[in-house]
């Protein structure tokens, strides 16, 4: 054996040590980040996976323009062994009143994709054949460009469609890009890919809570 090749695999795993414990240092200075942003703007953060929250890292509660918040940030293994971070933004009160919904939403090139291919529709037929049938998707203003990209479903349909109005539909439409949106009583939850930096958590709950306005109003 040559003198390269004895040296070989002891370089190879401290170059690897090397990069596991700085992304493990990078990590744990990012949620320390997360921790001391939250707590200058009055919020509780709590950071680290627990028994009761697996999945999520980031954790934070407060109040934002005088509504209560919880945002957690998600992370799970997707395919190709790669890391998929996810935002879940929930608005909790009383005020909240809305019928029970969930609400899927997609960019304006994706869904038109989705209607020249029929992957969507496809996927429902296959599901219904093999006894594992989705809910029912609604039907929203027809005259809404919102209605080409977004799906509706509901328990009590009448309730739902009857909410989801032209001008809710209209508000709706600049706010929301590729996510899910969910509604109950005293509860409204918006879920997407990415979550955002300390520096931009502002601008994310403003966003979010543009979005609860035009349901809650």
């Amino acid at each position: 054996m040559s003198r390269a090749e004895e040296w070989s695999f002891p370089v190879a795993f401290a170059v690897v040590l090397g990069v596991g414990l700085a992304l493990m240092g990078w990590g744990l200075l990012t949620l320390s980040v997360y921790e001391k942003a939250a707590k200058s703007r009055g919020w509780r953060c709590e950071t680290g996976f627990t028994a009761a929250t697996p999945s999520s890292d980031v954790r934070i509660e407060g109040e934002f323009e005088g509504a209560r918040f919880k945002l957690s940030r998600h992370r799970v293994m997707a395919s190709g062994r790669r890391n998929t971070e996810s935002s879940e933004l929930q608005w909790i009160g009383d005020e909240i009143r809305v019928p029970a919904f969930t609400l899927h939403t997609s960019r304006a090139v994706d869904a038109a994709i989705d209607r020249f291919v029929g992957a969507k529709e496809m996927t429902r037929t296959i599901l219904a054949a093999t006894g594992h049938a989705q809910p029912a998707v609604l039907t929203l203003p027809a005259d809404s460009a919102f209605a080409r990209r977004a799906e509706l479903t509901a328990p009590d349909t009448a309730a739902a469609e009857s909410f989801f109005s032209p001008s809710r539909c209209a508000a709706l439409d600049p706010l929301l890009g590729a996510e899910t949106v969910d509604g109950a009583q005293g509860r409204i939850t918006i879920i997407a890919l990415g979550f955002p930096m300390p520096q931009n958590l502002d601008a994310h709950l403003a966003r979010g809570a543009a979005i609860r306005r035009a349901l809650v109003s």
